[in-house]
């Protein structure tokens, strides 16, 4: 016959079986039925007081990750009284094979009655730290455990009072909470950190009977460091170490709560994606990193500094009544006034757009304020170079505007009212037509004409582009193969990349299925890459690119002469025809430097064998100069505007004489 108390549990605590011996007792003391009703929660008891290691212990036990385990602890009782009592815990088999168990056997004791030996033998074996105090709070005893987490030997402190035993004490919380204990009786626990030995502890405080405190204690230091380290990846920016976004979100929710005063600035890089483009991502990581370390500089009491995500940062400056904002917003732009250094020998230069959103003046509502800081940045990024722009209320018809475009761009529907032009690309010497080129326009059914480089740098940067780009080319090569089977059409159809698209292989892979699909000759096709965009260094571009020509189709470089690198897209890609941008031509007449200038880039096209297209030809003088130095291929109001394609059908490909221009 068993003469203790035992509990059978399973791995997550729940009750299989109890003895007679521990329901009568828990029904005397009316212990909650939780702890000795059959489905009830054995582990509630551990979770309630903080004793998480015991109750892992005893599931360890159950999963037969141990064998056994022993320890005495305290169990408080309703009436306050705490009874002691010497667990042992062992592994049992089910029958059948269902698996292993925890059988618990707890034997009521006192830490004054029970024999010595038997109980210094458990304390002993114990994974925590404990000693015990008498009322004076004098140390009666102190285990192993005490001794290795405390640095201290037990001989040296049996006696002695625990203020004298460590320095410092006297004014510590453990101090404070012991004498709590003594006095209410009642059990209490707490985490501190003891200065003198660098750690933090986890302390459990139990009142004895007879006078004095059972004290267990464990180094939980490596927890709370763990904790830390948690925390910072949760509120820190792993690659800049600067708050992140939900951080930053933190620090103005308690200014607002504070009703303080504060200003927030939505600064945006502007050519990032540029940068990591041309030398990869991880020299993008370099200059995010050395442009966060300069913007750490600024932080003081009254300015913090975030990351919110990618190339997206949020200061929050707390203005003092004579501080004006913008010259806070001139201490940013110096920062970008110098160049970056991303090796011994190159540097980048880098420029940002700001917007500048205040509280509570522009807004009592966080939302609200970054969504018209962010506003005001947008708004900024219009204009060249680093920039800033305070939020005002019209910017809000702006917002409204940008989300009606955004949400738009996903309707692809025949009533989205996104279609094409086409516009005629002339032979100026024989005025025959050789091909047409493919415009995107929107003419949205809420908010009328959206001009394509407003809604195209919006879908570029909502990521819609793709789809919309692969919609309009589904459309434009339907009618080019009814057009081919009617007219028997041989055009060149000259398409406009967008350079979020270059880099991706999947846009390209979706691209020739299209070509594939509707069966359209390759040769009929070119595809336009705009030189506004430094992408010379990017592999992706250049892989794409050379499998466009690989395929038949031709490669050119739209508005030649005003971008960025010229000779490098000539040298680093695979290009079949240059477009000159009408920027030259408008210098026709007007300025004999920028006349030589598109002579020689005529004669440079011509002697790397490449063909050459003037576009935005408005004027007999650009027609007559052109022809005279042997550009003759035209694109301009000067022949005709963009136009629909059933227009262009009725003008170019009904009329007996479709292929040459009409008089």
């Amino acid at each position: 016959m068993i003469e203790e108390n035992a509990i059978v549990v399973d791995s997550s605590g729940r009750i299989l079986q109890v003895n007679k011996r521990w329901e009568i007792f828990c029904r005397e003391h009316k212990i909650d039925p939780d702890l000795y009703v059959v489905g009830g929660n054995f582990f509630n008891q551990f979770r309630d007081r903080g004793r998480i290691r015991e109750m892992e212990t005893i599931r360890q036990v159950a999963l037969r990750q141990m064998h056994e385990y022993s320890q005495v602890y305290p169990f408080t009782l309703p009436d306050g009284d705490v009874q002691w009592f010497s667990a042992k815990v062992k592994s049992l088999e089910l029958d059948g094979g269902e698996g292993a168990v925890a059988l618990v056997y707890l034997h009521a004791v006192t830490l004054d009655t029970v024999e010595q030996s038997t109980a210094e033998s458990v304390l002993e074996t114990m994974g925590d730290g404990f000693y015990q105090l008498d009322s004076q709070l004098r140390f009666v005893y102190m285990n192993l455990n005490g001794e290795k987490i405390l640095e201290i030997k037990r001989r040296d402190v049996i006696g002695r009072k625990v203020t004298n035993a460590f320095p410092g004490f006297e004014e510590s919380r453990f101090f404070a909470e012991y004498k709590i204990a003594l006095t209410s009786k009642e059990e209490c626990f707490f985490e501190e950190y003891y200065e003198p030995l660098g750690r933090w502890f986890h302390v459990s405080v139990y009142p004895i009977t007879e006078g004095g405190l059972a004290v267990y204690f464990r180094d939980i230091t490596a927890s709370i460091e763990n904790e830390k380290k948690l925390k910072e990846l949760a509120y820190y920016d792993s690659l800049t170490g600067l708050p992140n976004r939900q951080k930053m979100l933190e620090v103005c929710q308690e200014l607002i709560a504070k009703e303080k005063k504060f200003t927030v600035y939505f600064l945006n890089l502007d050519n990032m994606k540029t940068i990591n483009s041309i030398y990869h991502y991880k020299i993008g990581d370099e200059v995010l990193k050395n442009i966060s370390g300069q913007l750490r500089l600024l932080e003081g009491d009254k300015i913090q500094v975030g990351r919110l995500v990618g190339d997206e940062f949020l200061i929050v400056l707390q203005p003092a009544p004579s501080d004006k904002l913008h010259l806070f917003a001139e201490k940013l732009e110096k920062i970008f006034e110098e160049q970056v250094w991303i090796n011994d020998f190159q540097s980048v230069h880098i420029t940002a757009s700001v917007g500048i959103s205040c509280f509570p003046y522009d807004t009592t509502s966080l939302d609200n304020l970054l969504s018209f800081a962010e506003n005001a940045m947008t708004e900024a990024k219009k204009l060249p170079g680093f920039s800033y722009a305070f939020f005002r209320p019209q910017m809000r018809v702006s917002q409204n505007r940008h989300s009606i475009i955004e949400s738009g761009l996903r309707d692809l529907s025949e009533d989205s009212g996104i279609h094409y032009h086409l516009q005629p690309q002339i032979d100026g010497a024989t005025n025959e037509v050789k091909g047409v080129e493919m415009l995107a326009r929107w003419n949205h059914p809420e908010i009328g004409f959206i001009s394509p480089e407003e809604f195209i740098a919006i879908s570029e940067r909502s990521g819609t582009i793709a789809p919309l780009t692969l919609h309009l080319l589904d459309r434009l090569f339907t009618q080019i193969s009814e057009w081919r089977r009617r007219y028997a059409w041989d055009f060149t159809v000259a398409i406009n990349i967008s350079p979020a698209l270059l880099e991706s292989p999947v846009f390209f892979r979706n691209f020739f299925d299209l070509i594939d699909l509707h069966q359209i000759p390759t040769k009929l096709l070119e595809v336009e890459v705009t030189e506004q965009v430094e992408l010379a260094y990017s592999e992706h571009v250049l892989e794409n690119l050379q499998a466009c020509q690989s395929k038949g189709i031709c490669v050119a470089i739209d508005d030649f002469g005003t971008g960025f690198s010229m000779l490098s897209y000539l040298t680093s890609f695979p290009i079949d025809k240059i477009k000159i941008d009408k920027f030259f031509l408008r210098q026709i007449g007007e300025d004999k430097k920028a006349e030589a200038l598109l002579i020689s880039i005529i004669n440079l096209a011509k002697s790397i064998e490449c063909d050459v297209l003037a576009e935005g030809v408005e004027r007999q003088v650009e027609v007559d100069f052109l022809l005279k130095h042997q550009c003759s291929l035209f694109q301009g109001y000067f022949y005709d505007k963009p136009m629909l394609p059933n227009l262009f059908e009725e003008k170019y490909l009904e009329a007996p004489k479709s292929r040459m221009l009409n008089s």
